[in-house]
């Protein structure tokens, strides 16, 4: 395990004037993947890592789907890979995996965010899908209906993969609620992770 990089540490900074340009850009992303580490549970990625899909931003797993260098079904089930990782910590609810996968399998080409894997928090409604509002009061109520922001959402192309973990009703800033463990930080597991 590797220690992290020190804040007091200031990266040099490169005058503009100094720098030739066309002799550094084709050797930009390499360099980028070289330099870039990303902490996950206290533990760096290998840039090699940096290729991957948990890697990705929104934008750029979108964009990767739609010149079709990695379909969303693959994004998808490497979410779930994750998903079922970080599930100890006590972030997710419910995982939907035939829901999911099934839209996955149709992505919209035109959609902005198409195909990417996101979660909806259990304040919100989603049809046949547990929804619990973080209390232990609401026991197992499935919905019949789906909240208009979460049909809004998905039109933007991202495909749900479940519900996530909130706050009691949603009113306190922390997710501890009753009768469900409590949503840990995933870089300290002994503190919150807050709302």
């Amino acid at each position: 395990e590797l220690p992290p990089p020190s804040v007091d540490e200031p990266l040099p900074l490169l005058e503009e004037h100094a720098v030739d340009r066309s002799r550094i850009e084709p050797h930009a992303k390499r360099v980028q993947l070289a330099m870039v580490a990303v902490y996950v549970r206290g533990t760096r990625m290998a840039p090699t890592d940096l290729m991957q899909p948990a890697a990705w931003d929104a934008v750029e797993t979108a964009a990767r789907i739609r010149k079709k260098e990695v379909s969303a079904t693959e994004v998808v089930e490497a979410a779930f890979a994750r998903a079922e990782e970080a599930r100890p910590l006590g972030a997710i609810v419910e995982l939907t995996y035939e829901r999911a996968r099934a839209n996955a399998g149709a992505p919209r080409s035109d959609a902005a965010l198409t195909g990417v894997p996101t979660f909806v928090k259990d304040l919100a409604q989603m049809r046949g899908v547990l929804t619990g509002w973080g209390s232990a009061a609401s026991g197992a109520y499935v919905s019949g209906r789906t909240d208009p922001f979460v049909k809004h959402f998905e039109e933007t192309g991202v495909v749900t993969l479940g519900k996530s973990a909130c706050p009691e009703l949603g009113l306190t800033a922390t997710t501890e609620p009753l009768g469900r463990p409590p949503c840990r930080n995933p870089w300290d597991p002994s503190r919150s992770s807050g709302g």
